[in-house]
């Protein structure tokens, strides 16, 4: 069995048995026909991959100046692949496992302030169909706290505009109960009456759907939010997570508790959402720092 067909073998393994999401299946796989490209040039199988061949790569992609994030993201990409072969009797130790991951520098969310938030999503105007998919994009973003990947593939019939509340499949599809506020709930509903209705096809199944009634990509998301971002003159320009990350930071500042958010958010674990205690600690350093006379 050659490399590509392991690769594929274990890449399906990945979507069929543990529902990794398209984003993860897509780095993965360029993660593995890159190193299937390197131990081609260098002549080695990868059932014959040891330590010190591990090493050697990890040496390369860092001469070649990938940051330590993408090799930690690799690195892990090819311990899951390495269990893979395991399982499959290929091989019989996984040498990543003995690779430790390099260090990755600690970089808080962006965030901007509410008042900003407020501001950008009521000047998207909503006078035209497009207009109002937009701010209904945004909405989603900031006012449910979707990811790009949630909200593309959120159908119509996991929201419930009576509760205020839609069914989201997360991660690894894990799925959770999102919140969705009034003011966000309005621009939906006017959204879905005034812009989808017409656009939809009989096969439309999915919230955000473009003029042709189809489904959008996650780039069509992140160019949304991009444009509406320059049209306000807002530099460097807004993006999805930017917005996500607003909404998990004011759900802190306005007192929520964190294992509340971590749910909300979909993280697996409160270390990940701990993050928003110290952006929270920074802007209050900052209002501090610009508003006290000893700052």
């Amino acid at each position: 069995m050659n490399n590509q067909v392991l690769i594929q073998s274990f890449l399906d393994h990945c979507q069929l048995k543990k529902h990794f999401a398209t984003h993860t299946l897509d780095n993965y796989e360029r993660d593995l026909i890159r190193l299937d490209s390197y131990v081609e040039q260098h002549k080695i199988s990868f059932f014959s991959l040891d330590k010190q061949a591990c090493r050697d790569f990890v040496v390369f992609e860092s001469d070649a100046k990938q940051a330590n994030k993408t090799l930690c993201r690799r690195i892990s990409a090819y311990r899951s692949f390495w269990d893979f072969l395991q399982l499959q009797k290929c091989v019989s130790i996984n040498p990543w496992r003995q690779i430790r991951l390099p260090k990755v520098s600690y970089v808080l969310p962006k965030i901007i302030s509410t008042k900003r938030m407020i501001s950008f999503l009521d000047n998207i105007s909503i006078d035209s169909s497009l207009g109002l998919r937009n701010r209904a994009v945004c909405e989603c973003l900031y006012g449910i706290g979707l990811r790009v990947s949630e909200l593309v593939s959120l159908r119509l019939d996991q929201i419930n505009f009576l509760s205020g509340e839609c069914r989201v499949i997360g991660k690894r599809n894990k799925e959770r109960v999102a919140i969705i506020g009034d003011v966000t709930r309005q621009i939906l509903n006017a959204y879905v009456d005034t812009a989808r209705v017409l656009w939809k096809k009989s096969n439309s199944k999915t919230l955000i759907i473009n003029k042709n009634g189809q489904p959008v990509s996650v780039r069509t998301i992140q160019r949304v939010v991009k444009q509406c971002s320059i049209q306000q003159g807002i530099n460097p320009p807004l993006t999805p997570h930017i917005l996500r990350h607003c909404y998990a930071s004011d759900l802190y500042k306005g007192g929520a508790d964190i294992s509340i958010i971590k749910e909300l958010l979909g993280h697996e674990h409160v270390a990940t959402t701990e993050i928003y205690t110290h952006v929270a600690m920074d802007e209050l350093k900052e209002t501090i720092t610009l508003a006290h006379p000893l700052g």
